[in-house]
C-alpha cells in the first residue's frame, strides 16, 4: 500500500510539471532567417531569439508578444502563432 500511495505522489507531481507545456502558445518562424519577439510576461520583458523553421514553447499562462513588424499579439496560451515575413498570426 505504502508503494502505490509513492506512485500516486509521484504521478500527480510529475502532471504539473506536464501541464504548463500543453497550455503554452506554440510560435513558429516560417522565415529564412532568426527573427528576434519581445515576450512580456508577468510585467516581465525578455527578448526571444527563433531560428529560421523553428518552433518554441511560450506564455504557459499568457502573455504579450511583439513581433519583428512592431504588431503585438495578447495569448493565452494554447495559441499556434505563425511568423511570416516578421509579422505574427494566430493559425487556424
Amino acid at each position: 500500500m505504502l508503494k502505490m500511495n509513492i506512485f500516486l505522489s509521484v504521478l500527480v507531481a510529475a502532471s504539473w510539471l506536464v501541464v504548463p507545456t500543453a497550455l503554452a502558445a506554440t510560435v513558429s518562424n516560417s522565415g529564412a532567417e532568426t527573427i528576434t519577439v519581445t515576450v512580456t510576461e508577468n510585467g516581465d520583458r525578455r527578448d526571444v531569439d527563433i531560428a529560421a523553421g523553428a518552433v518554441v514553447n511560450l506564455c504557459p499562462a499568457g502573455c504579450f508578444i511583439s513581433f519583428p513588424s512592431g504588431d503585438i499579439l495578447a495569448l493565452k496560451g494554447g495559441e499556434r502563432v505563425v511568423v511570416e515575413n516578421g509579422v505574427g498570426r494566430i493559425a487556424q
